[in-house]
């Protein structure tokens, strides 16, 4: 997540265009919404999913998040 604690959004680096499509599809479906920020926007290797936080998140919701994020993406390297 880079330097964002502390702050409402926080960014996980895909380094992939395509990872943050998909990342953010596969996470809308599963009932997060996250934001795909690709390239020509950032460069390539900084694609990136960007998180938008606020007080009515939970510790909980965020623990669910980064679960089904780690499985969505183990989902995307299994298809490689």
């Amino acid at each position: 997540t880079g330097r964002s604690e502390g702050y409402g959004v926080t960014c996980v680096v895909t380094g992939r265009s395509l990872y943050a499509a998909q990342l953010s599809n596969g996470l809308y479906a599963r009932g997060v919404n996250v934001a795909p920020i690709i390239y020509p926007a950032v460069e390539e290797r900084a694609a990136r999913l960007r998180f938008f936080l606020s007080s009515l998140h939970t510790k909980d919701d965020m623990d669910e998040a980064v679960e089904l994020l780690a499985e969505e993406y183990a989902a995307l390297e299994s298809e490689v």
